[in-house]
């Protein structure tokens, strides 16, 4: 059964929703059925198949066949920038909503996503989220998706709050719903000529330039990690995306003219950034091609110098970035090394708290089943009770019949003596 479109629902969505797609047909399927079941039945799905070698395209044309709704793009692999850029192009929606292909949603993403952004005539509604770790099969929290304390309650700017306001608005894309029309008149796109960090030029920008942000308060989206096949996970071919992302952002503020007021919030979001890509490569070639940019004219490029790292709260990523400064990789070894090591031991007492946290609950367990047992038997005795009390309830009123029906059985008897009597009085 084909489901009505989305021009039949209303006379034009209410939001595109933008997915890009690569190779993903072990998750494409959940994704695209969490968004067709949407409770805001009145949107177009645009998935744009960036060159797919698996079974990506018949997924695709499968659900395009079964949902107008659902819309395919088709090009040579391009990366996931020149896939978004090219649905924005296209999209009829009066909101922009962008999804990874191996993400997934709750039913009311979408409608009360829009819902706020009228409330509020937003731009941008940002999108509290939940992380899904693949490898163990289960949703996590992550309170700081969105620390919405941060920022005055219903709607807001960069302005309320400049030194939180990219790790609050963060790169990615999929925690954001856009107005189409503020998209397109202020020119904001994916950047095209990386692979990696593409979104950084999209996410924060947008940031800078909306007139109006608001927030939604629960979390409706999870967001996959751990899959082994995203583009985070093999980066190592464009490792230095990323820095090209930055200094890209760099210019747009000094153009922008507000570096200055955002300046600690881009010193925080880069020099973390920086750290974070250099760490998370896995082959060792690209690792040093990494470090010695960035120590030989990638941070200066980025306008960040060591002066600066006192700026920084974060105590790890300050130790990396003194030792690629100083040129001194055992030095960041044993900066990394110390950072696992704290984590590790984080790790391990959250274990202990958690272990000790399911011993008290299996004792608590027991009690209650000890509990429930008592409970169980004295229902029994009082069932048993009853029923003896019923039983006797019964004999009495069988006895008590038995009585009434004797009694008027010798009525009509002796009515019965009386009248003969009266009739033959000689007797």
């Amino acid at each position: 059964m084909v489901t009505k479109t989305a021009q039949e629902l209303g006379s034009r969505p209410r939001v595109s929703v933008i997915v890009p797609v690569f190779n993903e047909e072990a998750y494409l399927p959940q994704c695209i059925d969490s968004l067709l079941a949407q409770s805001l039945a009145n949107i177009e799905v645009i998935c744009v198949d960036d060159g797919s070698t698996d079974a990506t395209p018949a997924i695709l044309a499968d659900y395009a066949r079964t949902d107008a709704r659902l819309k395919v793009i088709s090009q040579s692999n391009a990366g996931p920038a020149k896939a978004r850029n090219r649905a924005i192009e296209v999209a009829q929606g009066d909101y922009l909503y962008c999804c990874d292909a191996d993400d997934f949603c709750m039913p009311n993403l979408l409608e009360g996503a829009v819902q706020v952004a009228e409330r509020y005539d937003a731009d941008v509604v940002l999108l509290p989220f939940m992380l899904y770790d693949n490898k163990i099969a289960t949703p996590i929290s992550v309170p700081w998706s969105l620390p919405r304390h941060l920022f005055p309650e219903g709607c807001f700017t960069w302005h309320d709050n400049p030194d939180a306001t990219f790790s609050t608005f963060r790169t990615v894309p999929w925690n954001k719903l856009l107005r189409t029309s503020f998209v397109r008149d202020n020119a904001i796109r994916f950047q095209d000529d990386v692979f990696l960090s593409e979104d950084v030029m999209f996410s924060l920008p947008a940031a800078v330039l909306a007139q109006r942000v608001a927030c939604t308060d629960e979390p409706a989206l999870y967001h996959r990690e751990n899959i082994g096949t995203s583009a985070m996970d093999t980066k190592d071919a464009h490792p230095l995306d990323f820095v090209r992302a930055f200094q890209a952002l760099r210019a747009f503020l000094e153009e922008q003219g507000c570096m200055c007021e955002l300046r600690h919030s881009y010193l925080v979001w880069v020099a973390g950034g920086c750290v974070y890509n250099l760490l998370t490569l896995k082959n060792r070639d690209s690792f040093d091609e990494v470090f010695s940019y960035l120590n030989s004219c990638g941070l200066h490029d980025l306008d960040i110098s060591e002066a600066d790292l006192d700026e920084i709260d974060n105590a790890d990523d300050v130790n990396v970035l003194r030792a690629i400064f100083a040129n001194d990789r055992d030095r960041l070894l044993h900066a990394e090394q110390l950072r696992l090591r704290t984590a590790f031991d984080q790790a391990c007492y959250r274990e202990r708290m958690q272990f000790e946290a399911r011993v008290a609950l299996e004792a608590r367990l027991r009690e209650q089943e000890a509990a429930t047992r008592e409970a169980q038997a004295a229902v029994e005795e009082l069932q048993a009770s009853l029923t003896a009390l019923r039983d006797e309830h019964e004999r009495a009123m069988n006895a008590a019949e038995q009585k009434i029906g004797e009694a008027i059985c010798r009525l009509p008897r002796l009515i019965q003596r009386k009248l003969i009597a009266a009739r033959h009085p000689e007797h």
